[in-house]
């Protein structure tokens, strides 16, 4: 049975439009990531994000973080188009970026799902640090001030 691939909201503009640096895809997700400049990354997900996705995630991340050491990396997610997640996510991702903290500037997250909402505020109530916004284009906006501080 082939796999299909079905594309969900609106294609991404301005800088989520670039060529990603990495990409991995499964039979209901996309993850696509970016590193526009050292010590930004950017990161999309469509469809589900599942374990799979969420390794090779961490992992992109925390090479960035390695090289940039104390001067830190910004993380820019936009999960607009992310219809659903594993269980084991939320956990999993609180527990990488407590571990990366210090080393972790700015946190924005985009999403339209109450779920995903909520899943981030969970989390954010131990890391206190990641800022929850509702569109893409509120997203642009941050990651543009953000590349003009790094």
């Amino acid at each position: 049975m082939a796999a299909s691939f079905v594309v969900y909201g609106d294609d991404m503009t301005g800088l989520f439009a670039q060529s990603p640096a990495a990409e991995h895809r499964n039979d209901d997700g996309h993850l696509r990531m970016w590193e526009p400049k050292p010590g930004v990354v950017l990161s999309s997900v469509t469809g589900r994000f599942s374990v799979d996705l969420a390794v090779p995630f961490m992992d992109f991340f925390e090479a960035r973080v390695k090289r940039r050491g104390d001067r830190g990396v910004h993380g820019l997610h936009d999960w607009t188009a992310m219809t659903g997640f594993d269980p084991s996510i939320p956990p999993r991702l609180t527990a990488f970026t407590l571990r990366i903290l210090h080393q972790t500037r700015r946190v924005v997250i985009a999403t339209h799902s109450p779920m995903i909402a909520m899943a981030v505020r969970a989390g954010n109530i131990t890391l206190r640090r990641i800022e929850l916004v509702e569109s893409t284009q509120a997203l642009e906006e941050a990651t543009r001030r953000v590349l003009l501080e790094v």
